[in-house]
């Protein structure tokens, strides 16, 4: 009479299986979470450019997302006094906060900010962000209305 249970042999067998599995799908996995570090970044910049141009248009005042790829941050500011629009300082709420993206991230800006003027327009926006896997999203928008675009691709 044969017992209910597996042998040694079966059960080895299957953790095998197991474990080739998991190490031929571990890198696929690791690619993929990457890369959606990589488009949260970018949804995320695209919405807060969104914020910053409405409020420079509801407040009447240039505003501005500032990043700083070196340290993995972005923050937003206001300019200080609309007489000198040069000097901004972080705002002092929710949104001026400094926000810190993945160390995956590499960032490469044409300018370390964008602008966002009271009549709606913006600065030219162009930004790169490139996972551990080298794959490339641009970030630009149209400086007449600010709307920001995401190409998956490198946008020259």
């Amino acid at each position: 009479m044969r017992g209910k249970g597996f042998t040694f042999i079966e059960v080895i067998l299957v953790i095998s299986i197991l474990g080739i599995l998991t190490a031929i799908s571990t890198p696929l996995f690791r690619r993929t979470f990457d890369d959606l570090q990589v488009r949260n970044f970018c949804r995320d910049v695209s919405k807060l450019s969104k914020y910053v141009q409405e409020r420079a248009i509801m407040e009447q005042m240039i505003h501005r997302i500032d990043f700083d790829a070196d340290n993995n941050e972005y923050w937003v500011s206001i300019a200080k006094d609309p007489l000198n629009p040069e000097k901004f300082i972080r705002l002092n709420n929710k949104f001026g906060r400094m926000r810190r993206f993945s160390s995956n991230i590499v960032l490469e800006c044409v300018k370390p900010h964008a602008v966002f003027y009271p009549d709606g327009r913006a600065d030219e926006l162009i930004i790169y962000a490139s996972g551990a896997d080298g794959e490339v999203y641009t970030l630009t928008n149209k400086e007449t209305t600010g709307y920001v675009k995401i190409f998956n691709y490198r946008k020259e």
